[in-house]
């Protein structure tokens, strides 16, 4: 389903967004809510092109490497990319409020997507269609699930584990996840997204176990300075308890 190219592109590399495939443009015929059959379908918006990079080289952040990814999947599971996250991840982790964004599917619970105007009006969002790219994103969560996925992560270290360029330079991302250190020494994980309407964040604390997640249906700006505020309620000192306290 995708053309060879100047040098093999691995699943490894995809993940890790070393493997040269482009990201969005703004001509690119997505945003025109068009409907995909497949995600092999949608790989034609960029399976002609040519690589941006030798793969393994440098890195470059692609959704399209993650679609690619998805038509993998299907290819070696022989099951669509729908029924690989409910069998695989959805089910065996009890995330009940997962599934994909399928606009004309009956979803209890589904919240409706706004965006601000200019002027500071809120409208309903323009609808997305997310056939093209259901393994980049386009899949519905609530907060609960999306922290208690991140949190099913943290056993699997090679996640969270910096990719190598052929040069020997370590990036700060491992298997998807951004990889980063607060001023105060704390090591975390994470990642964000934005669909018309939305936005969503998640963030890792792996030493603590804690995992944070944000949603909003409406385009919001935060970000790990946000999701790293409200991790430090659950780090801080717990104060004395009543027991504790001499009395007067």
């Amino acid at each position: 389903a995708f053309p060879e190219k100047q040098a093999p592109v691995t699943s490894r590399q995809l993940l890790g967004h070393l493997a040269g495939i482009r990201h969005y443009r703004n001509e690119d015929p997505i945003f025109a809510g068009k409907r995909y059959e497949s995600l092999k379908a949608g790989l034609a918006i960029f399976r002609d092109e040519p690589l941006l990079s030798a793969p393994g080289t440098k890195y470059a952040y692609s959704s399209y490497g993650y679609n690619l990814l998805g038509v993998v999947i299907e290819k070696a599971t022989g099951r669509s990319f729908a029924a690989n996250l409910e069998e695989e991840i959805a089910r065996p982790l009890g995330l009940a409020s997962v599934t994909l964004d399928e606009p004309a599917a009956l979803i209890p619970q589904r919240s409706a997507f706004y965006e601000k105007t200019k002027d500071g009006a809120i409208r309903n969002a323009e609808p997305n269609d997310s056939s093209y790219k259901w393994s980049s994103a386009g899949v519905l969560s609530s907060a609960e699930d999306v922290a208690r996925f991140a949190s099913a992560l943290l056993p699997l270290t090679q996640m969270f584990t910096p990719q190598t360029l052929a040069d020997g330079t370590k990036t700060n991302v491992g298997l998807g996840w951004r990889i980063d250190t607060a001023p105060d020494g704390t090591r975390y994980y994470h990642h964000g997204g934005t669909i018309t309407g939305g936005r969503s964040f998640v963030l890792v604390l792996p030493r603590e176990g804690i995992a944070v997640a944000m949603l909003t249906n409406m385009l919001a700006r935060f970000d790990q300075a946000e999701a790293l505020a409200l991790a430090r309620h659950f780090t801080s000192p717990a104060p004395p308890s009543a027991a504790a306290v001499p009395p007067r």
